[in-house]
């Protein structure tokens, strides 16, 4: 529901597709408020105000910094289930409030306009579901009655298209807006929401449905939520273990890199920057957050055989030979070797290699804007075209190696 992974820039891009950013959270913003008044007779009053006090610390406390979780799965959002929930709770009215509560959690670690854009499209999304439930007439308790069976499952249908509702809402809101602020193609990002965020939009409306039924049906009152701690708890524990392994594999390449750097200094900024690069390529190429993720990686260890140490009257063996038992590195082996029987791994080493051409391009003329180094990379016959003009792209929404301290380009 929000830009907390890839937030709208702050200065506006070089690109004929950006807007400045204030428009985007300008736009955002009144069309919260615009949907608050309108949903108003919709919305209603509070019918619990404890509750909804309830409700708002723990969307707070949602966003509170966690080091536990890992970057690498798709994350079940506590706003949107709490935000689903006090739709047919009669806490509805309350919506704006939540989402400004795990906006303001961030506070300190997030820029003022991105936490206000946050909180503004969760607005919008929340009001979504709404309309969406009401439009199917779904049951709002209002403390005095008591819910059947048939009752239930009605809620339950319509808190799960108002879900969907958010979902494909959320999808075309964020691919509209990356497209005027970043170039990125609708359409591509469009899917990618869709298909990457859909189990979790679904865990969400069950979770909210699961709320529902603890405080009403169950008759547990406000104070219910807490039978849902323990399976917060498994999840934090699971992702706890996911962290774990992130951090270990973080440690084997900077264990690595720093290798590399011992035996030719500057090789591992140059690895950090080729890694950078090659995932914003194939994340612009659409090829997924996994695939995304292994060309980082190919791109940090691209020159790993730089270690190889030649034996007497023998050739040097392949240090990346050794990283095939290396479960997190297995698929980008057949790339550091530059195996040509394997297609995959051809079409993730031309991406790699374009990544690569450019950082060490970029290095030699630091000053140099990065459009001319761009003309002098996409001259080289050797480099994929369909890769450079996803660099091309790239390029247009941001400079991948920004200009060091100390430097003003004109």
């Amino acid at each position: 529901m929000t830009l907390s992974g890839t937030g709208v820039r702050a200065a506006a891009p070089a690109s004929p597709y950006a807007v400045r950013t204030r428009w985007v959270i300008g736009l955002t913003c009144v069309a919260a408020v615009l949907l608050v008044l309108v949903m108003r007779p919709l919305t209603g009053s509070v019918q619990s105000p404890i509750g909804l006090l309830l409700l708002t610390v723990i969307a707070g406390a949602s966003n509170l910094p966690n080091r536990m979780l890992s970057p690498r799965v798709v994350q079940i959002s506590m706003l949107g289930t709490i935000m689903l929930a006090a739709i047919p709770l009669g806490l509805g009215a309350g919506i704006p409030l939540l989402g400004l509560a795990h906006a303001v959690a961030q506070a300190g670690r997030q820029a003022p306009q991105r936490m206000l854009f946050n909180a503004a499209m969760s607005t919008v999304l929340g009001m979504a579901g709404v309309a969406t439930y009401r439009l199917l007439d779904g049951p709002v308790y209002d403390g005095s009655h008591h819910d059947d069976a048939a009752t239930v499952v009605h809620v339950g249908w319509a808190l799960l298209a108002a879900d969907l509702t958010q979902l494909v809402l959320n999808a075309v809101l964020m691919s509209v807006i990356l497209w005027a602020s970043r170039g990125v193609a609708m359409i591509d990002r469009f899917r990618t929401l869709i298909t990457g965020g859909g189990p979790s939009y679904l865990a969400t409306g069950t979770l909210a449905v699961l709320i529902y039924a603890l405080w009403v049906s169950a008759e547990g009152g406000p104070f219910s939520i807490v039978f849902l701690v323990p399976c917060l708890i498994a999840a934090r524990w699971a992702l706890g273990h996911e962290r774990a392994e992130d951090l270990t594999q973080v440690r084997v390449i900077d264990t690595l890199n720093a290798a590399m750097d011992a035996r030719h200094p500057g090789s591992a900024q140059h690895a950090a920057a080729v890694a950078q690069l090659s995932q914003a390529l194939a994340e612009e190429a659409d090829l997924g957050p996994a695939k995304s993720i292994d060309l980082a990686l190919a791109g940090a260890l691209l020159r790993v055989d730089t270690l190889a140490v030649p034996g007497a009257g023998s050739p040097a063996p392949r240090p990346s030979r050794a990283l095939t038992g290396v479960d997190f590195l297995h698929d980008i082996v057949p790339v550091l070797e530059h195996r040509l029987d394997d297609a995959a791994a051809v079409a993730a080493g031309r991406i790699v290699a374009v990544a690569d051409a450019y950082v060490e391009a970029r290095t030699a003329r630091p000053d140099a804007d990065p459009g001319q180094v761009y003309d002098e990379v996409a001259d080289r016959a050797d480099l994929d075209v369909s890769a450079l003009i996803a660099l091309r792209r790239v390029l247009n929404r941001l400079d991948p190696m920004p200009t060091p301290a100390g430097r003003h380009r004109a």
